[in-house]
């Protein structure tokens, strides 16, 4: 009977990933931030500020690419930090359970960034 218990407790946690749960959320933010960059390019057009930014700049990809730039920027470092206060908020709640992670652990600080780095391309890719 504690060997199949064993058994049983060993083959459900070696398929949990501690940090793939802190970061599952980001899915979302992922979503929210892809609709942002709509939001930060049709305010634009709804509002007519455009017609000043085509004023100072009368070519339309190098206004587009410093706009992608630094909303690709700010998106990362802000992913980068939510990212990491999930992770952080995230590991008490399994390390009770005996299931938690650290950031030295071997891929979790890999993860962790490039949760970051993942969806910050897919919300600039939004601006066009």
């Amino acid at each position: 009977m504690i060997l199949r218990g064993l058994w049983v407790r060993t083959l459900l946690t070696s398929r949990f990933d501690p940090t793939g749960t802190s970061l599952g959320g980001l899915l979302l933010v992922q979503l929210i931030v892809a609709t942002l960059g709509v939001l930060l390019m049709s305010g634009e057009y709804s509002t007519a500020a455009i017609r000043s930014a085509f004023a100072a700049v009368p070519k339309r990809l190098p206004m587009l690419w410093v706009k992608g730039a630094v909303f690709g920027v700010t998106t990362f470092v802000l992913l980068a930090a939510t990212s990491l206060a999930a992770f952080l908020g995230g590991q008490p709640l399994l390390s009770g359970k005996h299931l938690g992670t650290s950031l030295s652990d071997p891929g979790v600080l890999r993860a962790v960034l490039g949760a970051a780095g993942f969806a910050s391309p897919e919300a600039v890719r939004t601006l066009t």
